[in-house]
Formats: C-alpha cells, structure tokens, sequence
C-alpha cells in the first residue's frame, strides 16, 4: 500500500440501520481527499447497493455481520464488501445479468454497481461473497500539490491533511 493512502475497515450488524453508519463513515474518509462530489456519490451508492445485497442476500436470517474495507488514494480507490453468507447452497449471483423490466422492483443491485465502479468482481470466500470494486478518479483542480514549494514534512505531519495515512490495523466492530 503506498503511504499516502487511507485505510479503513470495519465490520457491523448486517442490518439496514447500519446503512447509514456505512454511509457516513465512508463519507468521512473520503473526505479526506480531493475527489469530486460527483465521484464521492458514486463510491458512496455502490457502497449502499454491495452493502444492501450482502445485508438481504449475504446474511443468515438471525443476524450475522457484514465487514466493509476501504482504500483510498488521491487517483481513486478500492472497496470490498464481505459477507458471512445465508446457509443456502451456492448463491446465484451474476453480476454481468441485464437490468430487469422497468416495472420490476427488484434486480438493479449489480447493474447499478457495475454502471459505477471502473472495474466490479465477486468471489466466494468461506460461504459468503465478496465484491470488490475499484473507483478511479481525477482529483479536483488546484488541489494538486505546488511542486515548487518546499517540502518541510509539516503538512503530512499535521492531523488530517491529505496524503495522511490513516490505518486500522485490525476490523473493528461498531
């Protein structure tokens, strides 16, 4: 990982209230770089549509956890959605399928997803799914680094400045 990216993982009830915990954490690391609000929003709505399938698909009846890992960089980033699996056998996931009817409630998940993220995987891991999905993005204008000024070390010392690294070294529960 290079160092001036962000890390964040943590993992959380697979209910819907969580949704909103996900939403917001996520939108406070990526805060911390200069993207756009229009590339934000889409890491942001693939994030609600990998974490929503997991919570409803992904997730024994009784409760189980959903773990969200998140790397972010100035030139985009990686999001990876896993879920502990619903004791059925083999999920069918097909992430390639065709959007359904308009006037079907249902089946927009993967669409929506692979419409959004530069490049959309799902494997299996242990009985549940994972999905990662990589994000590219142009940082926003003057938000690059002066190259002629001098580099102290002052700003990637000081607390939240971008290029910081920020590393949870372990998956916490909320």
């Amino acid at each position: 990982m290079n160092s001036d990216a962000i890390e964040s993982a943590f993992r959380v009830p697979a209910t819907l209230r969580s949704l909103t915990f996900i939403r917001c954490a996520l939108a406070l690391v990526l805060d911390r770089e200069p993207w756009s609000p229009e590339d934000a929003g889409r890491l942001l709505l693939a994030a609600s549509e990998a974490v929503s399938n997991a919570i409803e698909h992904g997730s024994p009846d009784d409760g189980g956890h959903i773990e969200i890992q998140v790397v972010v960089r100035r030139d985009g980033a990686t999001l990876v959605i896993t879920d502990e699996g619903s004791g059925d056998d083999e999920p069918r996931i097909d992430p390639h399928a065709t959007p359904p009817s308009p006037t079907s409630p249902r089946g927009r998940g993967f669409p929506i997803m692979r419409s959004l993220a530069d490049e959309l995987t799902v494997s299996r891991v242990g009985s549940g799914t994972r999905v990662t999905m990589h994000f590219a993005v142009e940082p926003e204008a003057g938000d690059d680094p002066d190259p002629e000024a001098p580099d102290d070390g002052a700003a990637s010392r000081s607390a939240g400045a971008p290029g910081d690294l920020l590393r949870l070294n372990r998956i916490q529960d909320v």
